[in-house]
């Protein structure tokens, strides 16, 4: 059952006290809010599939352990770049295509250790990073593997593989490339407790910092497909001044907010597990048995899929109609 939308004063209500900003408003008319938030119950009748062969916690190893990689990555492809960072939004909007596709699609469908890079290389372009070097992702996939310790048969990264991956996700996912990071609606958070007359809020740049890198970490839990932006960013500030032991000063501020404070505080929880899944996420046993069991990519895809990659290709050679599309 879809999160039923919200009328733009509905939205004002719920964000009492912020500055209009045209994010929070094409949000809710946007395909990420239209089409993929969700229930937790719509999550795993997605991956009914995969959970036959692992439980939940299991799953969300998996999850962590490639965003893990999309982000050691990225570190790569900037070492190699002289120094060009890639900017964490390219990489949250990545790990966002990543769930996307696998809630549609089980792991035996596609390899995602072909899937993983083919996301990194579309956000790229979406988020207007630019293209990404196919020979410089290949070795950074490899560095990682090799760093993990698992032993899998990785899919050569060939611009031809790329481009049929980057096809079918597109496809998978409804074209639906543009989605929304809770940074934003953070940096207005703050901006918002600067702007306050005679605020009593001291070292915001400590609070912020942390709200920034729980943010940073929240792309390794569901929160995106559940929670619209701005409550992740609420979330995170939340966790971030709990962590701190700061979480009094702002009792009376949050209490403006007219947010549904229980939703805040699954998204705090949803944090706070993960953390613990991490930990035991990194261990190399552990993610060597849960690849052991990872049915292997059917190598025949379903017809429908062959009709996409075949009209793909005609695309890529310009043979369609005698002209290229």
């Amino acid at each position: 059952m879809m999160i039923e939308r919200m009328t733009i004063n509905e939205v004002d209500e719920q964000r009492k006290g912020y500055k209009p900003v045209d994010m929070s408003y094409s949000f809710w008319k946007s395909s990420h809010f239209e089409q993929w938030l969700m229930e937790k119950s719509e999550l795993l009748k997605g991956r009914a599939e995969d959970l036959k062969i692992y439980t939940e916690e299991e799953y969300q190893k998996i999850l962590i352990f490639f965003c893990n990689m999309l982000q050691s990555i990225a570190q790569d492809l900037q070492a190699s770049n002289n120094g060009t960072k890639i900017r964490m939004q390219v990489v949250a909007t990545a790990t966002l295509y990543f769930k996307r596709f696998y809630i549609k699609r089980s792991f035996k469908d596609v390899d995602p250790f072909l899937m993983a890079p083919t996301c990194l290389m579309l956000a790229a372009k979406v988020e207007e990073f630019g293209a990404l070097s196919t020979n410089k992702m290949s070795s950074a996939v490899n560095n990682y593997v090799k760093k993990t310790g698992i032993s899998v048969d990785l899919t050569p990264l060939r611009v031809g593989s790329l481009l049929e991956a980057e096809f079918i996700l597109i496809e998978v996912i409804d074209c639906c490339l543009i989605c929304f990071q809770p940074y934003r609606p953070l940096k207005q958070l703050f901006q918002d407790l600067r702007d306050l007359p005679s605020t009593q809020y001291k070292d915001l740049e400590s609070l912020e910092a942390s709200a920034v890198k729980i943010i940073n970490d929240a792309i390794r839990t569901d929160l995106s497909m559940i929670y619209p932006p701005h409550m992740i960013a609420i979330g995170a500030f939340q966790l971030s001044a709990i962590s701190l032991h700061r979480e009094k000063e702002f009792i009376n501020w949050f209490a403006d907010l007219q947010v549904e404070m229980e939703k805040i505080l699954d998204i705090v929880y949803t944090l706070t597990s993960m953390y613990k899944v991490w930990k035991t996420a990194e261990d190399k046993e552990i993610i060597k048995t849960l690849f052991d069991r990872m049915p292997k990519p059917n190598p025949n895809p379903p017809p429908q899929q062959q009709q996409m990659q075949q009209m793909h290709m005609m695309q890529q050679r310009g043979t369609m109609g005698g002209r290229g599309y």
